[in-house]
Formats: structure tokens, C-alpha cells, sequence
């Protein structure tokens, strides 16, 4: 990676995009969107205790919960 970037910011397809302001999507944004799918259980467990019972937010936070996991088993 660049210097100063984490794993979190490396992007998933390198190529410049100065004039969009952005380098593509994240490897993070990647691994969340082709990650496993959470289960039913697995949100409902997540939620618990939440007032606002957003299974869609629920659902995404757990997807990158899964992503930031498979970035840290690259450099393990």
C-alpha cells in the first residue's frame, strides 16, 4: 500500500480518480459487499438491546464486522 494507508483504505482496484476525488472502492467496501451473508440469528443477536431494530443497518454493520476480519487474517 501507499504510505499513511491502512488496509481499511486500500483500494480493492488501484487506478487514479483525482479528478472524481476518490481512488475507487475500498478493499474493505469489497470484502463487506462479497462477504457471507449474516444469518437471521446473527442480526437478531447483534441487535440486542438496540431501541431502533434497523435489521438493514444491523445486517451491513455485520457485514463489515466480517470484512474488517478478512483484512486482519491477511497479515496474520
Amino acid at each position: 500500500g501507499e504510505i499513511g494507508m491502512t488496509d481499511k483504505d486500500f483500494p480493492a482496484f488501484p487506478r487514479q480518480h483525482d479528478k472524481e476525488g476518490h481512488n475507487g472502492m475500498t478493499l474493505r467496501d469489497y470484502f463487506a459487499i462479497h462477504g457471507p451473508e449474516p444469518t437471521r440469528q446473527q442480526v437478531e443477536d447483534y441487535m440486542v438491546g438496540w431501541t431502533n431494530r434497523d435489521t438493514r443497518l444491523a445486517r451491513s454493520m455485520l457485514r463489515y464486522l466480517e470484512a474488517d476480519a478478512m483484512l486482519k487474517a491477511r497479515t496474520a
